[in-house]
């Protein structure tokens, strides 16, 4: 019982401090700021702590820009980024989008707290624009997804533009990773063109084994060996139950997650249009093999297993 008012206490604390905020700021000089709403941004920029950068100098220098122009895009509203945006809001960050494909259902209602049971059906969250743009200042990542976040990745290095061969700055935009498996959590800051990116450290990421809370059966995929890749994306596509419109189509070889195709960014698609050409045993796949194809078509990542045919 108690796990179970658990969600309903924090969704009652979380509207008692939207009430006081209204109460606090909402008639106090036509504005809506109250008193210490920046502590927290205050002690982030003020103070040192033992993870900060060498170089890092403790100012409030950049705390009008934060306040005032930043922009922060959350990706993904699922139970990591639910707790993101009522961490960023509360922070005082004033500029916050977020996008999500998946729709509220009954099951997230335990654990994902900015939803109601009249909720459910509805989208987490609406698609601002089709492609993410420079109008982001920082990408704020709540994926469970590699394919996800290779994607998000791509589109990033691409919005890089460069000046006689030097990058210029003001085109990157940080991106921060997180992720959460059991007890166990990790974070990181990606600086696309500086630093090393999701693609250079793809190995880190642990193949993605199914789990009965959240797998799904895989869908039997039936080819011969001596199939090339372009037969495999043209059945995704033609089928008259999937439909779909540009799979990505990612694998296991090795242990190591490999991405065998993907259209949408145009980087990864250039470097991975040659495996269209290759058979199916050239790419090293095996009989009974699985494939993991994202899609525009559907929020959730498709499972298919390979049977080779003779």
């Amino acid at each position: 019982m108690a796990d179970a008012e658990e969600p309903e206490k924090k969704r009652l604390r979380i509207e008692d401090v939207n009430e006081k905020m209204a109460v606090d700021g909402g008639h106090r000089d036509g504005g809506c700021d109250w008193d210490g709403r920046w502590n927290h941004v205050t002690k982030f920029l003020e103070r040192p702590g033992p993870f900060t950068h060498p170089d890092f100098e403790p100012s409030t220098e950049s705390l009008q820009f934060l306040l005032e122009t930043c922009t922060v895009l959350v990706i993904g509203a699922g139970g990591l980024g639910c707790e993101l945006l009522k961490d960023l809001a509360l922070s005082g960050f004033r500029l916050i989008h977020v996008v999500d494909m998946d729709t509220i259902d009954l099951s997230n209602l335990n654990r994902q707290f900015l939803f109601r049971p009249k909720d459910v059906g509805r989208p987490k969250a609406e698609v601002a624009a089709d492609f993410i743009n420079s109008q982001f200042h920082i990408i704020v990542c709540g994926l469970d997804s590699v394919i996800a976040r290779r994607w998000m990745n791509g589109m990033l290095i691409s919005l890089l533009s460069y000046e006689d061969g030097v990058l210029d700055p003001s085109s990157i935009i940080p991106l921060i990773d997180g992720g959460t498996e059991g007890f166990k959590g990790n974070a990181r800051v990606v600086l696309p063109g500086m630093t090393a990116c999701i693609d250079c450290t793809l190995e880190l990421y642990p193949p993605q084994e199914n789990c009965s809370a959240c797998s799904q059966v895989p869908q039997d995929l039936q080819f011969p060996s001596s199939a090339k890749l372009q037969d495999v994306l043209e059945y995704l596509t033609e089928n008259a139950s999937l439909q779909m419109k540009s799979p990505a189509i990612t694998t296991t070889l090795e242990g190591k997650n490999k991405t065998l195709y993907l259209q949408s960014v145009k980087s990864i698609e250039e470097r991975t249009r040659p495996n269209l050409c290759k058979t199916l045993k050239e790419l090293g796949l095996s009989d009974g093999q699985e494939l993991a194809v994202a899609d525009v078509t559907t929020p959730q990542t498709v499972l298919f297993k390979l049977n080779f045919t003779t």
